[in-house]
């Protein structure tokens, strides 16, 4: 006959076995909450389009989520990509005033205008997530973009939530 030590003992062995597994799945959790699966693939359709996988913001809990964009092959892009990103928000009633987006080597720069959304008229949980959404879909999806950075009409993006010199690349 076991005793209750035994039993207790039993119990903690299970629950730490069962710890252990959950947390050899391939997903990840990051800084804001969204469990992000390893990066899908470009997928080449038929008529000369592509479909990728880009991010957005799922309107009710705020969190970065994914999305398919279905563009042509020919304008797989970072300026596309960009864009791409944009219209999601705008389906959730959320017009980023995106200035220019330019790339040059392995970084790309995406400049908002002054008046617009990041960079006014949203909390700092939404700017985060409209800056994690373009650089995460501009890093899985142009094929020679290393790092993005973020400016306000050219200059330093530096808004009440969050300050980025021009050399400083964006992380989330």
């Amino acid at each position: 006959m076991r005793g209750i030590g035994q039993i207790c003992k039993e119990i903690s062995v299970f629950l730490l076995v069962i710890f252990l597994l959950a947390g050899c799945s391939s997903q990840t959790t990051d800084s804001i909450g969204v469990t992000e699966e390893p990066p899908q693939e470009t997928k080449a359709l038929e008529n000369g389009e592509v479909e990728i996988f880009i991010y957005g913001m799922d309107t009710e809990t705020f969190e970065l989520k994914d999305y398919v964009a279905i563009i042509p092959e020919k304008q797989m892009n970072a300026f596309t990509i960009v864009n791409e990103v944009v219209k999601v928000f705008a389906e959730g009633n959320i017009e980023i005033g995106l200035d220019k987006v330019t790339q040059k080597s392995g970084n790309v720069y995406v400049s908002f205008r002054r008046t617009g959304v990041p960079v006014k008229g949203v909390s700092k949980k939404v700017e985060k997530v409209i800056l994690d959404a373009i650089s995460n879909s501009l890093l899985d999806n142009v094929e020679n973009c290393e790092k993005v950075y973020f400016q306000i009409e050219g200059q330093k993006y530096e808004t009440d939530n969050i300050q980025l010199d021009l050399e400083t690349p964006y992380s989330w």
